[in-house]
């Protein structure tokens, strides 16, 4: 039971793995609003497709799966008597300076480390909890979310619309009101992180092409906001909420496979169902709105939440029940042992890819020609992944991480 446990995680991490990088190239090779307003990076009938495609199958569904499993983890590392809660601290700090790695020097601004170990923290207060406790958490942080995204459609247009009332007077030359002064900036301050001006894109494409030390200047302005603002306010719980349902599915069973191959069979199909019915009609409010902003933004959606973790739970039980009925995944155990390595690498490959410190393809190439890229690093990273592990007890990472967690020095080899 204890290895088929481990090979079923470890196959959901590098799934989860390999597929949050389907989402992940947009901010490494296009600009950082491409992620959630499509629209700017939508040249073709062919990007039309992989957009619509991507948005109802993975987009925020993977690096769900990927909060699912750090829950879990988590919670089996509490588990563990050997295990206490000083060691978990300790790893979770170790996490964090890891992130902070990856943000500023690897200059991924997309990190979600810091967000991983800030949760993890926070789950220490919840290690005794029971399943249903778990759950009832994971429902509450998602009603406030959705609530939130609720109020955003109830506001942000009429704050739009009185801004370029605004803007309409000062071009008439009119005075404006305090109240009417007021309401355009703080539209303007809102609209650079929900619908930037193409000057403002074409500004970062050349902050971000230029020279190393323009695009490093961005890079770590980006970070700032992302650790100050992004993180706190949005990141955090959105991973929270996933690792509460994570350590319960733990607890029960479901990751570790379990349950019967009929009851996978029922949630795939009924999570899939619910899931993609959601992201349709989003895609279709999308297309059929002409990308108008508050029916294209994924953050602004309050089915959003709802719609992502149904596509979730569908692909974990679809990958459960295909790797205990046809073995399906055993190449995917490599990379899911190494899924902090990968991670990293992950940032390695943007690094060197699209910035100046490497080949600097940032905003060369398009939506669709960046998937091609996604099944190169694919097939590295499992290459990689396998030939290491036929020398190596574990990743160099997981070493590192291993080593700063624990008194004793851990084996490489």
């Amino acid at each position: 039971m204890k290895t088929a446990r481990i090979d079923t995680l470890d196959i959901l991490r590098g799934f989860a793995l390999l597929g949050i990088l389907l989402m992940n190239i947009l901010l490494f090779g296009l600009p950082f609003a491409a992620s959630f307003v499509p629209s700017i990076a939508i040249q073709d009938q062919s990007d039309l497709i992989v957009w619509a495609v991507m948005d109802v199958t993975v987009e925020g569904a993977m690096r769900a799966i990927f909060s699912i499993l750090f829950g879990a983890g988590v919670f089996l590392f509490l588990a563990n008597p050997k295990n206490g809660v000083k060691l978990h601290i300790r790893r979770m700090l170790t996490l964090l300076v890891i992130g902070l790695f990856d943000l500023f020097v690897l200059m991924w601004v997309g990190d979600i480390l810091i967000a991983y170990a800030l949760a993890g923290l926070l789950l220490t207060l919840c290690r005794s909890w029971r399943t249903s406790r778990l759950v009832s958490a994971g429902i509450l942080i998602t009603l406030v979310l959705t609530a939130q995204l609720v109020l955003a459609q109830l506001f942000l247009p009429a704050m739009q619309q009185a801004a370029v009332q605004a803007e309409l007077k000062i071009e008439q030359g009119e005075k404006l009101s305090e109240e009417a002064r007021r309401s355009l900036e703080e539209w303007n301050e809102l609209s650079e992180f929900i619908a930037p001006t193409e000057q403002e894109v074409e500004e970062e494409i050349i902050s971000r092409t230029t020279t190393t030390s323009a695009a490093f200047a961005w890079h770590y302005a980006k970070g700032i906001e992302t650790l100050v603002s992004t993180i706190p306010s949005q990141m955090l719980w959105d991973a929270l909420l996933m690792m509460l349902f994570g350590a319960a599915l733990f607890k029960v069973g479901f990751l570790q496979g379990q349950f019967s191959l009929p009851f996978y069979e029922k949630v795939f199909v009924g999570a899939f169902l619910l899931g993609l019915a959601i992201n349709l009609f989003e895609v279709a409010q999308g297309i059929h709105s002409n990308f108008d902003l508050f029916a294209s933004n994924n953050f602004l959606k309050p089915t959003y939440h709802i719609g992502r973790l149904s596509v979730a739970l569908g692909w974990i039980a679809l990958v459960i029940w295909a790797a205990k009925r046809f073995s399906f995944g055993r190449f995917l155990i490599p990379v899911g042992r190494l899924s902090l390595t990968n991670y990293l690498l992950q940032s390695v490959f943007g690094l060197l890819i699209f910035t100046p410190f490497g080949l600097g393809l940032f905003a060369d190439l398009s939506r669709t020609e960046l998937y091609g890229l996604v099944l190169l690093i694919w097939i590295l990273q499992i290459v990689f992944s396998t030939l290491w592990l036929k020398r190596f007890r574990m990743g160099p990472v997981e070493w590192l991480w291993r080593y700063a967690t624990y008194p004793d020095k851990p084996q490489l080899r």
